[in-house]
């Protein structure tokens, strides 16, 4: 009788990959947020990194599970740790984004709120 042995899968975990590719266009449109509609970018950058977080601790777990090779791991570790730092810079750009905005049209808003006090006093 002939044992058969289960070869791990040379292909890499779709999961850590996606993850990966997640992460670095978090880091990017976190980065670029100060070039484009800052908010925006901001807050995407930072579920992208949220996703990709969360992408690569689900293939850390699915390759241990699995019993894949080590460079599978590499990739998924990447998906982490890319998604930490896009996460962690997507919240400090989002405060950053929030406070420009208020102390740029503080002064805006503080008029107009003149004008409607003088209005009702008149």
């Amino acid at each position: 009788m002939t044992e058969y042995q289960v070869q791990p899968s040379s292909k890499s975990n779709s999961l850590a990959l996606t993850g990966m590719i997640m992460g670095i266009i978090s880091v990017v449109m976190v980065l670029m947020s100060c070039c484009v509609i800052p908010i925006v970018s901001s807050i995407l950058g930072t579920l992208l990194g949220i996703a990709a977080l969360i992408m690569g601790l689900v293939a850390k777990k699915q390759i241990k599970e699995q019993g894949a090779p080590p460079s599978q791991m590499k990739i998924a570790n990447a998906s982490f740790i890319l998604g930490l730092v896009g996460t962690i810079l997507g919240f400090i750009s989002v405060a950053v984004a929030i406070i420009t905005t208020l102390v740029l049209t503080g002064p805006l808003i503080e008029q107009q709120f003149e004008d409607i006090l003088n209005q009702l006093n008149n």
